[in-house]
């Protein structure tokens, strides 16, 4: 096969292969893969936030069983000192009986606080448990999404290579002549592109924009040339054409506001 006849089963194997790419990127598993990705990105937050604050919890429990201790051994001299009575007034003792007893009230207060960290503590602990249980089930779940997706690109793989494989055998020959005389008559035309041999245009790659793409092929039984071009109707074909002819009407640069790249995908 060679001219229209080849450009048109290029064209069919082209879409054959777009379609796998936009199956590729839309496959279920993926979606389901995201989720589960940002779920586990969301637990080990929560783990990293859990364990920031068990942290500071040790801290203060370790500083206020210090504290505790140190009240503690103040009560036990003071006590010594008020059972030995030696050299102390009835004032003296009044003072020393006080002190002991705020001594002992704020062993108390530290007591509570003590076991209310611990209570703090061992929440944080259970929570922690609960959430690495869950992150290892996720992350169970996130290595099967995997392996099912690489298990369905293998195969859509696969297929693209043999279309990209039969694409190469019908991608007629083109004239090296042909295509450097349709480079050279648009090479001061910013906003075609001539494209290489094999290529064909397709609207994804001019969509937004004011590119027209052009392809071209040869039939040396006719003699013929075969070019195809491709535009989007509402840029090339609309009001970026307009613009363009504005910018050379009034002679600014005719590429003024116009070089935008295509927005696909």
């Amino acid at each position: 096969m060679r001219s229209l006849e080849d450009l048109l089963e290029l064209q069919t194997l082209d879409s054959g292969i777009d379609r796998l790419l936009d199956r590729r990127s839309h496959l279920p598993a993926l979606a389901k893969f995201r989720a589960v990705h940002r779920r586990l990105e969301k637990l080990d937050a929560d783990i990293a936030a859990a364990q920031a604050t068990k942290r500071e919890l040790d801290l203060a429990e370790g500083k206020a069983e210090g504290e505790m201790k140190l009240d503690e051994e103040k009560v036990r001299r003071e006590e010594q000192r008020l059972f030995a009575g030696v050299g102390l007034t009835a004032k003296d003792l009044g003072h020393l009986r006080d002190e002991v007893t705020m001594l002992r009230e704020r062993i108390s207060h530290r007591e509570d606080e003590a076991l209310a960290l611990i209570e703090q503590q061992q929440a944080i602990v259970a929570s922690l448990e609960s959430l690495g249980a869950e992150r290892d089930m996720v992350r169970a779940d996130k290595a099967a999404l995997e392996a099912e997706i690489a298990s369905e690109w293998k195969v859509m793989d696969e297929e693209i290579a043999r279309l990209e494989a039969r694409k190469r055998e019908t991608v007629p020959a083109i004239d090296p002549d042909l295509l450097a005389l349709y480079r050279e008559f648009y090479a001061g035309e910013p906003f075609v592109r001539v494209l290489p041999e094999g290529e064909r245009p397709t609207t994804r790659s001019v969509t937004g924009s004011n590119f027209c793409d052009i392809a071209v092929v040869s039939d040396p039984r006719t003699g013929r040339a075969v070019c195809v071009s491709t535009l989007d109707n509402l840029g090339k074909g609309g009001s970026a054409n307009g613009i363009q002819n504005l910018n050379i009407m009034m002679g600014w640069d005719e590429r003024t506001g116009l070089e935008a790249p295509p927005v696909y995908p």
